[in-house]
């Protein structure tokens, strides 16, 4: 090929270089597009899954009160609001496929332009169909970009979403930086030393302070109480008092807000700590495993803490007894069958402490633990 020719050509591939110069902004703009639709998207997602979890955690309510077409219409209103979103994520694809169609073809319609239109060259059949080879070559390159940065978006929101969750979300103060001071008052020390459980000036709070006037947030004052060792100790008060509360605060679960430089709470942990919450929690596996909970068996001690826990009579109703298998969250059960599982679960573990949130009537813990009960 002669070089007048080949300079001709050079000169046309430099006007498409220039062309995709000129259009590069634009995958740049729908990729911001689309990340801001993705956020968007997860977020009507995490809502309306929310819903679902909620109506199916209450099932059994929802269908008592016939509040059915109520919680309908609320899952609905979500998803619609999650499709409104999902559509548009999927304009942002299609858009995305025609830009991958259309911009080697702009970049081919300005090479061949400035070669005929400025140069005033002709386009034969041998410059058009190599030239179309090499176009068809940058078009799959530039698909391979545009797919792998559509993943890129997906991947990054997801990415985003979980450090927003490990970073951003309260965590107890244990695993917190610079929550609780290093120096210690001799009531702390005294407490520690005798493995007493003692809070003294403490104020618990739900969540940290964020300065925000218009969030309400719960907090828990606690002037100084001291647990006896060994003994059941009854935690007594109103609806809404914070009995609750204060067992939460005692396992971690309430940030620690320090009145003065006595400011202190102390739950020993050495010898491990139970707890029994007042909303039951069962796995999907046998009676016996739910109350085992990953402990080593003991037969005198099972049967014990299923005569101390009133769970006898409830074996009997039971072909299998202790080795029934119970439903995700006990569905197979009662709320008094539940509660009383999740009472000896606490009451078999052997702990030194056990935290009891409830009316538990007919728990005995005579070998001489802890025992805290709301």
């Amino acid at each position: 090929m002669p070089k007048a020719q080949l300079y001709s050509l050079h000169t046309g591939a430099l006007f498409g270089v220039g062309a995709i110069i000129i259009s590069f902004p634009i995958p740049g703009m729908i990729t911001k597009w689309a990340t801001d639709i993705q956020n968007e998207r997860m977020e009507k997602t995490d809502a309306r899954v929310d819903v679902v979890t909620e109506s199916v955690g209450a099932l059994r309510i929802i269908k008592m009160f016939g509040w059915e077409d109520r919680i309908k219409a609320r899952i609905a209103a979500k998803r619609e609001e999650e499709l409104k979103w999902t559509w548009k994520r999927r304009l942002m694809d299609l858009l995305n496929l025609f830009v991958n169609m259309f911009l080697p073809v702009l970049t081919m319609v300005a090479s061949f332009a400035a070669y005929t239109l400025i140069q005033h060259k002709p386009l034969t059949a041998s410059t058009v169909f190599t030239s179309m080879v090499i176009f068809e070559n940058l078009k799959g390159v530039m698909g391979l970009i545009i797919y792998m940065v559509t993943q890129y978006i997906t991947s990054g929101v997801s990415l985003q979403r979980l450090n927003k969750f490990l970073n951003e979300s309260d965590m107890i103060d244990v695993y917190s930086q610079g929550t609780r001071a290093t120096l210690h008052s001799p009531e702390q020390l005294e407490a520690e030393a005798n493995g007493l459980i003692r809070l003294k000036n403490a104020t618990f709070a739900w969540g940290e302070d964020t300065g925000n006037k218009n969030i309400i947030n719960f907090r828990l004052n606690v002037p100084d109480v001291t647990f006896a060792k060994g003994k059941i100790n009854l935690i007594t008060g109103p609806t809404g008092s914070g009995k609750s509360s204060l067992l939460k605060a005692l396992t971690g679960e309430l940030h620690f807000e320090p009145r003065d430089d006595s400011s202190f709470f102390y739950l020993p942990r050495d010898g491990g700590v139970s707890f029994a919450a007042q909303e039951s929690w069962c796995m999907s596996d046998s009676i016996k495993d739910n109350i085992l909970f990953g402990s080593p068996y003991d037969e005198a001690r099972y049967r014990q803490v299923l005569h101390d826990c009133a769970l006898e009579p409830d074996l009997k109703l039971f072909d299998d007894g202790d080795l029934t298998e119970i439903g995700e969250r006990g569905v197979t059960l009662s709320g008094g069958q539940k509660a009383r599982i999740t009472l000896a679960r606490a009451i078999y573990a052997n702990t030194a402490v056990v935290l009891l949130d409830g009316a538990y009537q007919r728990t005995n813990c005579a070998d001489g633990r802890h025992l805290l009960r709301s």
